[in-house]
């Protein structure tokens, strides 16, 4: 029973995250993906609306702080066939490995990024690694 719970949520997540984003489009955001998000990440900090921020290193690896928890995280990042960014999380239960969607607002810059935990994030991009991870 708790099997059958757990993803009946998992798919009202999946269409209400997909709502969400149908929204987004329809106010003029566009997704990035490829090597215009890539250039984002690759060796920069990201910068989410909780408070936490996480370095994207070139070698593939991320590390940083958690701005609820105030815990340290670290993990492996790459891009999909499909240009998304993808994470693999080392010890974080909390946040499911797999691929992101992030949206731009080319007019306002602002940046929405749907994690895969199944929640929408305000994100900021800043050059290099800012708070020395």
């Amino acid at each position: 029973m708790k099997k059958i719970l757990a993803t009946v949520l998992l798919l009202l997540g999946v269409a209400c995250g997909s709502a969400l984003a149908q929204d987004y489009e329809a106010k003029g955001y566009r997704e990035l993906k490829g090597e215009e998000l890539k250039a984002m990440l690759n060796g920069n900090t990201e910068e989410s609306s909780t408070g936490s921020f996480y370095f994207h290193d070139e070698d593939g690896t991320f590390r940083g702080k958690s701005g609820q928890s105030g815990r340290f995280n670290k993990g492996e990042w790459w891009m999909n066939e499909e240009g998304r960014v993808c994470r693999n999380w080392i010890g974080n239960k909390y946040v499911p490995k797999g691929c992101s969607k992030i949206y731009i607002d080319d007019k306002t810059g602002d940046i929405q990024w749907y994690d895969t935990d199944g929640k929408w994030y305000g994100t900021k991009f800043h050059k290099g690694n800012i708070k020395d991870f």
